[in-house]
């Protein structure tokens, strides 16, 4: 059985993507007033990652993600993170 990534290396990596992508890392990852995980002026983004070899995305993750860059008038953004792979982007049509 693989070894269980510990939750430190999980708030690193989020915090490093965040800023690879020119964003500012949401302290606490919406547990309090401020959600998702990363935002700048014009974008906020929700970030998914995994060190298993697929992924599930529940609708109501996109869903909230949209309502909240609706909420504040930014681009929602997310992003699926394979470990030691691609980074894969989406963001709504205009």
């Amino acid at each position: 059985m693989a070894k269980r990534i510990s939750n430190k290396f999980w708030f690193k990596n989020e915090k490093e993507v965040m800023e690879k992508l020119g964003l500012e890392p949401v302290p606490g990852s919406g547990s309090g007033i401020r959600k998702e995980d990363g935002e700048n002026d014009y974008i906020l983004c929700q970030l998914k990652s995994t060190s298993a070899e697929s992924i599930s995305i529940k609708k109501i993750d996109v869903e909230k993600l949209y309502y909240h860059a609706d909420q504040i008038g930014k681009i929602p953004l997310f992003v699926i993170q394979f470990l030691n792979g691609p980074l894969l982007i989406a963001s709504p049509p205009d």
